[in-house]
């Protein structure tokens, strides 16, 4: 370790504080002398018509397509989805696929009552999930619309920030979880020089405190099961 020192690591920093560097929005690894840059890789992917064939199905019958690196691109921002749109739409509709199956499985999914979170759960229950509608507000309106179509589903109305409550609902309703999606979160959607700290906390308390403190009590159930999915959604929005 004596040669693991912080003294090889600093000259990293003082090159990219240097006037001479242009480097923004960029990632660094340093270690004993050694010094990369590491690149954001994205694959061709899969273009789909954004119609009612885009099922889970249409989507795992091109995963292949998704998951391939042949002739991949290294960006330096988000894509064109607005250009990626327009040839979506001259596409022909695609082969639903295979139904895929959550029957069995108990979903939440936080933030559930409008936007993404709304059609997680709705799509979720509608291939066979049991599922836990969390958020706020708008939890109720969601369930009895899933329970109208003939699913399962119950609602939570805890702050993610108490995360242990949150699964709690769930434990107690269906005995076990087995799909976390941290899709919970607040717009603060201000310039940097305009963010105030309220809203800065406010942001940080939802996104991150709240993402770590339900995964933290679902972890425990996940691991007892030996099984388990968690995905943490975030949406990018811009800035003025």
């Amino acid at each position: 370790m004596d040669i693991m020192k912080p003294d090889w690591v600093v000259p990293l920093v003082a090159v990219l504080v240097h006037s001479s560097n242009r480097e923004s929005g960029s990632i660094f690894e340093a270690a004993a002398g050694h010094f990369s840059k590491i690149r954001w890789e994205r694959s061709k992917g899969a273009l789909l018509k954004p119609d009612a064939s885009l099922t889970p199905g249409a989507l795992l019958n091109r995963w292949s397509k998704v998951r391939d690196w042949t002739d991949a691109e290294h960006p330096n921002t988000v894509a064109d989805s607005m250009a990626l749109l327009d040839k979506a739409l001259k596409l022909p509709s695609s082969d639903p696929g295979e139904q895929v199956d959550l029957r069995g499985k108990v979903a939440l999914v936080t933030g559930g009552g409008e936007g993404l979170g709304r059609a997680y759960r709705l799509l979720f229950s509608k291939l066979g999930a049991q599922v836990v509608v969390n958020d706020l507000k708008g939890a109720e309106q969601v369930v009895q619309q899933i329970q109208d179509a003939g699913g399962d589903a119950i609602a939570q109305t805890s702050s993610v920030e108490n995360g242990t409550a949150v699964v709690k609902a769930v434990i107690d309703k269906y005995g076990r979880i087995d799909i976390l999606v941290n899709n919970a979160g607040i717009l603060r959607d201000k310039a940097f020089a305009n963010m105030t700290d309220e809203m800065w906390h406010q942001v940080v308390a939802v996104h991150l405190s709240g993402t770590y403190s339900v995964t933290k009590a679902a972890w425990p159930y996940m691991l007892r099961q030996k099984y388990g999915r968690i995905v943490n959604v975030r949406t990018l929005t811009s800035t003025n």
